[in-house]
């Protein structure tokens, strides 16, 4: 599956694609997605300031082409977040996702864990960039 545009919100998705193919908005791929590997709580890689429950984050979130499963590469708070995707990488979709820190409970094992509420993008990148290209202007 080879997403070619981000409109309103909504992952479009190529419909040649081999396979399934699901078009979900931000908000049903990322709301409740588990934060556990940024951190016990998620930590900003810029300050080093522990995330707890309510706070503002800003999660950097990337899915090769090739893949159909996202990947949470790091976290900001609010204050160190860059405003864009600096460095984008050739054949990589990558997001810029704000929202709040939560916590998930299982009962069943008595356990805790960080996730993510309320999610917005906040940029894109698609496959097709780079920074060479963009360095160039060819965006």
């Amino acid at each position: 599956m080879r997403p070619v545009s981000v409109d309103g919100g909504h992952a479009v998705v190529d419909p040649g694609a081999s396979g399934p193919v699901l078009v979900g908005t931000v908000a049903q791929l990322f709301a409740g997605l588990s934060l556990a590997g940024l951190g016990e709580p998620p930590q900003c890689v810029a300050c080093g300031c522990a995330m707890t429950a309510g706070r503002s984050i800003v999660v950097a979130a990337y899915r090769p082409a090739e893949q159909a499963r996202w990947q949470l590469g790091r976290c900001y708070c609010q204050r160190c977040a860059p405003e864009t995707i600096e460095t984008p990488t050739l054949g990589v979709m990558e997001l810029q996702v704000t929202g709040r820190v939560g916590t998930q409970s299982a009962v069943h094992t008595q356990s805790h864990a960080y996730c993510l509420l309320d999610p917005r993008v906040q940029a894109v990148s698609l496959p097709e960039r780079s920074l060479y290209c963009s360095r160039r202007g060819d965006d």
